[in-house]
């Protein structure tokens, strides 16, 4: 499938569109036809070096932390949501700029049945609302008094 990658960190220039194995979706995954990829600051830092240098499949890093498309394939022990169904996913180990992907059903939401009337307007709000979930669960860790 095609992707966009970078072997080494730096600027925009170091993107290059490469020929990579599509993903097979493992226990409790989906695997998603990409639509939309969001492009965000995670991304520019991953490329710049950020969060250490490239060492994925050939030796390329994949960025992309949050997608939506058509769900393709489920993998063992994924009861939801349907092949053919419209999702958006947040991807915390990166992987959106690609033709497909894959994403731990956890942070797979559908489309339908949302107030986002499209995939474009639900990947949009997948980056919102898991960056507040981060800030709430890890870094300010409200719950409860």
């Amino acid at each position: 499938m095609r992707a966009f990658g970078f072997k080494s960190n730096g600027g925009p220039d170091v993107l290059q569109e490469i020929e990579v194995p599509t993903p097979a979706p493992g226990l409790g995954q989906v695997l998603i036809e990409v639509a939309y990829a969001g492009v965000n600051f995670a991304e520019v830092q991953h490329r710049r070096g950020e969060f250490g240098e490239p060492d994925g499949p050939g030796g390329y890093d994949v960025p992309g932390l949050e997608v939506s498309g058509t769900v393709v394939a489920l993998g063992t022990g994924a009861a939801g949501p349907a092949v053919g169904e419209q999702v958006a996913a947040y991807l915390p180990a990166f992987g959106g700029y690609a033709e497909f992907a894959v994403a731990d059903t956890d942070f797979v939401r559908p489309v339908s049945g949302s107030p986002w009337r499209t995939r474009r307007e639900c990947r949009a709000c997948i980056r919102r609302r898991t960056g507040c979930w981060r800030t709430r669960g890890g870094c300010a860790a409200v719950g409860p008094s």
